[in-house]
């Protein structure tokens, strides 16, 4: 992200390292809403009190692992999840968000959030979007698919800080809830930060394999 003289207005492109985004309706450091729902019709109030919602926009203190998940397909949708995890007990004491898209995808930011907080990463890689969906309230049918990527966020910051404590490509596959190629959830994530640590877990994984054989 380039730097701003004194007196220089930020554009939203500078905002985001660069990445072309369409005209932001709500911009603060940590929220866009890039795609302009006409109203809240479909919305639940306790959907809507998450968007208004600031206490869980940013990154925590310590933050120790990070999640991301989303789609540019359509414009960019994504959420990113931000996590101090206690390294003796596991369990997740502070969270954060990030979000970029519809309110949505700002509410599942915020509800994945304080979903978190409390239990262990083993408990939180066990979310479902059903669950994610519950905990943030209804949204229009066609933004549905938001909790899916906040639930995959989630799993991504489990898994990176399992990567961050040392896991190895054949600890991540072998724990429960453990990435899964063929599952709704991954086939809809188009862009993933798991699936990206993964991806470069098994390139080293096979190279140490070949340096063995």
């Amino acid at each position: 992200m380039r730097s701003v003289a004194k007196g220089e207005s930020m554009k939203p492109e500078d905002m985001l390292g660069g990445a072309p985004v369409g005209k932001p309706y709500i911009r603060t450091r940590d929220v866009f809403q890039t795609d302009n729902d006409r109203d809240t019709e479909g919305y639940s109030d306790e959907a809507l009190a998450l968007v208004a919602d600031v206490a869980k926009t940013g990154v925590p203190e310590d933050t120790n692992a990070i999640g991301m998940a989303g789609s540019a397909k359509h414009g960019v949708i994504a959420v990113q999840l931000f996590a101090h995890v206690n390294p003796a007990t596991h369990v997740i004491e502070r969270a954060g968000y990030r979000a970029h898209g519809c309110l949505a995808m700002i509410a599942s930011g915020c509800a994945a959030a304080y979903w978190m907080e409390g239990k262990t990463v083993e408990e939180a890689a066990a979310i479902s979007a059903e669950t994610l969906a519950e905990a943030r309230g209804a949204v229009p049918r066609d933004k549905s698919y938001t909790a899916r990527y906040g639930a995959c966020a989630v799993r991504g910051m489990c898994g990176d800080f399992l990567i961050r404590q040392g896991a190895s490509y054949e600890d991540m596959g072998a724990r429960p809830h453990a990435c899964d190629d063929a599952s709704l959830d991954c086939v809809m994530c188009e862009n993933c930060s798991l699936r990206d640590a993964m991806v470069d877990l098994q390139i080293a994984y096979r190279h140490r394999a070949a340096a063995d054989a």
